[in-house]
This record gives C-alpha cells, structure tokens and sequence, in this order.
C-alpha cells in the first residue's frame, strides 16, 4: 500500500474485487462514532462499495469525550463491537 498520505482507493478497489458476493459492508472503529476516520473514511468506501450493497457503520455512539467513563462499561461496549462486526 502507498504511504504518502493519500487514501487507498486503488488497493482498497483490488482487495474489494477480492469478494463479488459481498452483500453487506460497515465500518468497524473503536472511537465513538462522531469522533475518529468515520466522517473521513465511509464518503470514501461509498464510492469504492457497488451503491446496491448496503454500507454502515459499527462504533460506540456519539460522545463528547472518547472514554466511557467506567472500566466494565468500556469492556461490555467492547464487547458489543467486536460481536457485531464478526455477527453482522
């Protein structure tokens, strides 16, 4: 993959046409979801993703700050991630 700070849209397209059967696409971050790649990463993968698939997202929801404050909180939401990334 290059590394001079521009998006992958040309490995991305290569590693996508991987998978023609694809029927759903998210993307998955840890950060709440107005926080993070987010905003700058799903205008980007919509071009890339065929229009007819659905695309989403998977994050924490919108916060003000990054933490969830309570250290079992942030493993339940963890949690709640990671099961419906690999679920979903």
């Amino acid at each position: 993959m290059r590394s001079s700070g521009s998006f992958p849209s040309e490995d991305l397209g290569h590693l996508l046409a991987r998978y023609p059967k694809i029927d759903s696409f998210a993307w998955v971050q840890e950060e709440p979801r107005n926080m993070g790649a987010r905003k700058f990463v799903l205008p980007k993968l919509r071009h890339l993703v065929a229009y007819k698939i659905p695309m989403g997202d998977i994050s924490r929801p919108e916060r003000s700050r990054p933490a969830e404050g309570y250290p079992l909180a942030h493993h339940a939401e963890q949690a709640r991630i990671v099961h419906e990334a690999l679920t979903r």
